[in-house]
C-alpha cells in the first residue's frame, strides 16, 4: 500500500472503501432475499393441501414479513383494493423531497455530490482535538 500524506486523499480512499463495502452488502442482501423467496415458495407449497394457492401464499408472506407483508406480496395474490393501497403507499413514500425520503445510500450519494460541487481549491487544517477543517474561499466546510 502506498503512503498517503494528504488528508483529503485518505478521506477519498475511505469513502471509496465504504462504497465498495455497501455494494458488497447489497449483493449479499440480494442473495439472501432470493433465498427467502425460495423459502416462502416452499412454505406456501406445504400449505397447499390445506389452503388454496392464493391463501397459502398470503399466509406464507404474513408469517415471514409480518406487518409489511402486503408490500412484499406479489400482485397476483392480492385483491384490486390491496394493489391500489400498496401503490398509494409506494407513491406517498416517493413524492416530495428526495433526501427526506431517501435511504442511507441516497444520502451518501447526495453528500458526495455536494463535496464535488464545493470542493474547489481547499486548504486543510487539523485542530488540536483532531478535527479536520477544510477552508474553501473563506468558508469552513465540516
Amino acid at each position: 500500500m502506498r503512503k498517503i500524506n494528504n488528508v483529503e486523499e485518505h478521506y477519498e480512499l475511505a469513502i471509496y472503501y465504504a462504497k465498495k463495502h455497501i455494494y458488497d452488502l447489497y449483493d449479499q442482501y440480494q442473495e439472501l432475499d432470493s433465498k427467502l423467496d425460495t423459502a416462502i415458495y416452499y412454505l406456501a407449497d406445504g400449505m397447499a393441501e390445506k389452503y388454496s394457492k392464493k391463501d397459502a401464499y398470503r399466509r406464507a408472506y404474513q408469517l415471514v414479513h409480518h406487518d409489511d407483508w402486503l408490500d412484499h406480496l406479489p400482485s397476483e395474490y392480492m385483491s384490486d383494493d390491496e394493489i391500489d393501497d400498496r401503490d398509494n403507499r409506494r407513491y406517498q413514500r416517493n413524492i416530495g423531497d428526495d433526501i427526506a425520503n431517501g435511504d442511507y445510500h441516497d444520502l451518501m450519494l447526495y453528500e458526495l455530490s455536494r463535496v464535488k460541487e464545493i470542493k474547489g481549491p481547499t486548504r486543510q487544517k487539523m485542530t488540536r482535538d483532531g478535527y479536520l477543517i477544510l477552508k474553501n474561499e473563506g468558508k469552513e466546510l465540516h
